[in-house]
């Protein structure tokens, strides 16, 4: 083939290319991302002042922290021009998946709408506003500081948990600068979806009956651009993740009229295949796909996938999944205090972490992640336990109680067909139960916030029947002993007084290479006020460090992290492994505190910023193994959470250099043995390993500190 020729054939191909493309574009929506290279300015006047200050080109999605370490709090203007080739034949919708805090959207100089709000997406129909040819998109983002003392910290009017005030934001929580380093900004995605004259809203899927024939609910709305019709909704279901041959497919005949038009239905499978959690089963998950006839060969299409699972807390606090009681081994976790460098990656690379630590619980703490999150978190089997973004104390005043209430709607609506959320939980620490605010606040009132927190109480759990709902994170639950309290090894001999466990630990350094990214330098083994300053804005607690844990400083910066995280291993093993022997008398849930460090800083992550592990990590690992062997007041217990029976067992000690060996017989599914064996250290190592035939199932080390 000559060159002309070739050119001839490439150009052919391309042509009949383009032509399938179009020929398979059978299904709306379909998307037109408007990420990428934005316009922004930094408004300090009012939006009529924005032409006044300096532009610059940004990344949109991002928080505004990322151009250029921009400390702002208040008021920004984005703007985006595009090309846009609208079809008089459909509608459309500007979506945002996420603006922090509020925004307003005008199009081509045309007011469209706002929003209030951090987490959530919202769409506006632009049909009307949009251009054939060259765009105008302009958002005006409020991202506000609250006056201190008027509002901040007591008294908050922003619904965003640790993202406004908290231990681990800059600054940390009491201090002036609590606020620096705002969140502000288009955080999320930016598209246009285009759809035809139907589209599907407020799709929520629920496991109604579960057994050996699931019963599941099917309730969606369907908005129609139309006039009144008779359609057929059509629907399938597959496996997502998982090989099998089963498919189930069936129609729903159901009647429109313009506006918004709600359906329900229930759909039957027998012999489902459950979701669980990664330790007690699999994450087995299913895709539903939902068509809509439009004309011809068009179709509205709309596709979730969904997992078969019953959940319940019974009144002793004992969690059951799909029937069964569960012992959970929980982390609290908050990603990043700017949302948008969250990639799938990183978080991918932290959940591979906490299942390698055996972790199979996560607290979302007093904040909620993006969407993406959660389909990761549905995907590897872990529970989730979701915090509403309420965080110690905020105004008490029918607006707010109004605002938070449509909030906390939005978040089960959004995050309503994940599998993985079995809690959610509505406040952490609010006033009302925080005594030690006494201390903090002198216009302390114990009875704030108790009004709305009873009305967000009753409002969500109306909504979701499928969850446990929870008002609150309570005191009692917090239980910090060896840090703000007391000495460890004495507190968690204490019975608890709640099943529930859901903070507990201690701060430690990272490494000396991380921790040259968070202090200069000049200031890395600190000697005087100037430079402890230094390092209590990146949240470290120098009382609680020296004058309660009783850390050494040592002789130098190396030794100093080697104190601090030996601490912080020795805390957590010994606290995990005291709360482990008090299983459902009462313990039942622990969720230490907390998975990683949200910012470059030195805080209770067992996992640095930069996504390291200390050796606080190891700690969590070890004593969060399903099965475990401790050693209490000289006896060997052996633990196992898992739903299996373990026989001939062979239990091998070494302690110093001698050795041992037990058999056990039976190791019942979800017990605590104790087997009678006594042991002695004498002030030396221990080293236990519990092997079935050949293999080793669970281990444990004692140094001779530790007794």
């Amino acid at each position: 083939m000559n060159i002309k020729n070739l050119f001839f054939f490439l150009c052919v191909a391309l042509i009949l290319s383009s032509y399938s493309a179009k020929a398979d574009s059978s299904y709306y929506p379909r998307i037109y991302s408007l990420n990428g290279v934005w316009h922004f300015k930094i408004v300090h006047n009012g939006l009529e002042e924005i032409q006044s200050n300096e532009e610059k080109e940004v990344k949109v999605p991002s928080i505004w922290f990322f151009y250029g370490k921009l400390n702002h709090s208040g008021i920004a203007w984005f703007e985006k021009n595009f090309d846009f080739s609208p079809s008089p034949e459909s509608h459309y919708l500007l979506c945002f998946k996420g603006v922090d805090y509020k925004a307003e959207v005008f199009l081509n100089n045309n007011y469209v709408g706002k929003h209030t709000g951090y987490f959530q997406k919202f769409c506006f129909d632009v049909t009307n506003y949009l251009s054939s040819g060259e765009n105008t998109l302009g958002v005006k983002v409020d991202s506000p500081f609250e006056p201190l003392g008027e509002n901040w910290s007591l008294r908050k009017t922003l619904i965003k948990g640790i993202l406004n005030h908290h231990d681990m934001r800059p600054g940390g929580a009491w201090s002036p600068r609590g606020q620096d380093y705002n969140t502000g900004g288009i955080w999320n995605d930016v598209y246009i979806e285009e759809i035809g004259n139907y589209y599907i809203d407020n799709l929520l899927i629920s496991p109604v009956k579960v057994g050996k024939e699931a019963v599941i609910n099917i309730s969606l709305d369907i908005i129609s651009y139309s006039e009144f019709s008779e359609k057929t909704l059509n629907y399938r279901i597959v496996p997502h993740n998982f090989t099998s041959d089963f498919i189930l497919e069936g129609k729903k005949k159901v009647t429109l009229k313009p506006g918004r038009n709600h359906v329900s239905f229930d759909i039957r499978i027998k012999n489902p295949k459950l979701w669980s959690t990664w330790d007690y089963g699999f994450p087995y998950l299913y895709k539903l796909i939902l068509t809509l006839k439009e004309k011809d060969n068009l179709f509205y299409r709309k596709e979730e996938t969904f997992g078969i699972r019953s959940f319940f807390v019974d009144d002793k606090g004992q969690w059951y999944l799909n029937g069964k009681r569960i012992f959970v081994r929980g982390t609290n976790y908050i990603s990043s205090q700017w949302m948008s460098e969250m990639t799938n990656n990183k978080y991918i690379f932290d959940l591979e972490l906490m299942k390698k630590a055996n972790i199979n619980a996560i607290r979302v703490h007093a904040h909620i992640e993006p969407q993406r999150f959660y389909k990761l978190a549905d995907e590897y089997g872990m529970l989730i336990v979701q915090d509403f973004p309420l965080q110690w104390g905020y105004i008490d005043s029918p607006e707010f109680e109004k605002e938070a209430v449509r909030q906390a709607k939005d978040m089960v609506f959004q995050f309503y067909n994940h599998p993985s959320i079995v809690v959610w939980q509505l406040h952490n620490e609010p006033p009302w139960d925080a005594w030690w605010m006494k201390y903090k606040y002198k216009d302390y009132n114990p009875k704030q916030n108790i009004h709305l927190d009873n009305r967000l109480f009753q409002e969500v759990r109306s909504l979701d029947k499928t969850r446990y709902v929870k008002k609150a994170s309570l005191d009692k639950e917090h239980f910090w002993a060896g840090w703000y309290f007391g000495d460890y090894k004495n507190e968690f001999q204490k019975k608890m007084e709640s099943p529930l466990i859901s903070e507990f630990g201690a701060q430690s350094l990272p490494n000396i290479y991380s921790l040259l990214k968070i202090i200069p330098a000049e200031n890395i083994f600190p000697k005087n006020d100037k430079d402890w300053e230094v390092w209590e804005y990146h949240n470290f607690q120098k009382h609680e460090t020296f004058n309660l844990a009783h850390i050494s400083q040592g002789k130098d910066i190396e030794e100093f992290i080697e104190n601090s995280q030996k601490y912080q291993y020795k805390l957590l093993k010994y606290a995990i492994e005291h709360l482990r022997l008090q299983r459902y008398n009462p313990v039942s849930a622990i969720f230490q505190f907390v998975f990683r460090e949200c910012w470059p800083s030195i805080n209770w992550g067992i996992v640095d910023f930069q996504q390291l592990p200390k050796l606080g990590y190891y700690a969590v690992k070890m004593a969060y193994q399903p099965i475990l062997v401790v050693i209490d007041k000289g006896e060997l217990v052996i633990i196992n959470d898992s739903h299996r029976n373990f026989k001939n067992l062979s239990l091998t000690v070494r302690i110093g250099d001698k050795v041992h060996t037990y058999k056990i017989p039976k190791v019942k599914e979800d017990s605590l043995l104790r087997t009678s064996i006594k042991i002695d250290p004498e002030g030396r190592r221990v080293i236990i390993n519990l092997k079935q035939g050949n293999k080793l199932i669970s281990y444990n080390i004692y140094e001779k500190d530790d007794f």
